[in-house]
């Protein structure tokens, strides 16, 4: 019986969801958006962290208009491999100590 394959072009998909995300902002004059559902946050970036009740809002995507592409935050024991794997995702990071502060320095 044959292998179901689900491969799709993540660098693709991504580009084009955050593109209509921007086109959203653009619509409701808003300059920043943080998301930090595991949901959201594989929509925008394809990524996504080993799920668990304590790991559901533990990354962050935040979409600056400006940038082309989202910024990822997420575990610092994590950082390493997504830049190696997502290497559509130009900026990512580690969780800061807070990500309000990231975020306002973002704005």
């Amino acid at each position: 019986m044959p292998q179901l394959q689900f491969n799709p072009d993540w660098a693709s998909l991504t580009a084009k969801n955050v593109e209509k995300v921007k086109a959203a902002m653009a619509e409701r004059e808003l300059g920043l958006l943080a998301v930090n559902n595991i949901d959201n946050v594989r929509y925008l970036t394809g990524y996504s962290t080993v799920s668990g009740p304590f790991m559901v809002h533990a990354n962050w995507a935040v979409v600056v208009p400006a940038l082309e592409r989202p910024i990822l935050f997420g575990f610092n024991f994590y950082t390493p491999s997504i830049r190696q794997s997502f290497d559509w995702l130009p900026d990512v990071r580690d969780l800061p100590e807070s990500m309000p502060q990231a975020i306002a320095g973002l704005a």
